[in-house]
């Protein structure tokens, strides 16, 4: 892929991130898969947070077994048969400690200024919540696209 066409994928993939609000983390154990909606936010580098009980199945599941699956579609659709879009990835997920929970604190806070209403830096330092941040970090994000690519919507786009 060209230089001018992975600026183009990237774009499009941002672009979709920021006007998304949930996604779907799909986590497993003992051969049993989960899947939950959390509300997220992601950095310039396409680590994604979110926050969650950290007694949660999926917060307990992510301490056991740190692979994860997301997708992330935005509610557009109305009708069979429209043009879809949407984002898959796999990747590692973990649940930050309070030394690294304030860089994604920050983060989240641009996308979703009201999470302090249920969590704050403060709760976090003295420990004072079950409410975690996690971060998932990707490998490589898939766009599903028949907007943009009717001919070949599925397109790869490889973080470093």
């Amino acid at each position: 892929m060209s230089k001018e066409e992975q600026d183009k994928l990237e774009k499009l993939i941002r672009e979709y991130l920021d006007k998304g609000a949930l996604m779907q983390v799909a986590t497993c154990r003992d051969n049993q898969p989960w899947t939950c909606n959390v509300w997220y936010s992601y950095d310039d580098d396409f680590n994604f947070y979110f926050i969650s009980g950290n007694y949660r199945r999926h917060s307990e599941e992510i301490r056991d077994n740190e692979k994860v699956a997301v997708a992330i579609v935005q509610p557009i659709f109305t009708k069979l048969g429209q043009l879809g879009r949407g984002i898959t990835f796999e990747g590692t997920a973990k649940e930050l400690n309070i030394l690294s929970s304030g860089k994604a604190f920050d983060n989240y806070l641009k996308k979703w200024p009201k999470a302090t209403m249920y969590i704050s830096k403060k709760d976090i330092r003295n420990n004072l919540t079950k409410t975690r941040f996690y971060k998932i970090t990707p490998k490589m994000i898939v766009l599903f696209d028949e907007v943009n690519y009717p001919d070949q919507s599925r397109r790869e786009f490889h973080l470093k």
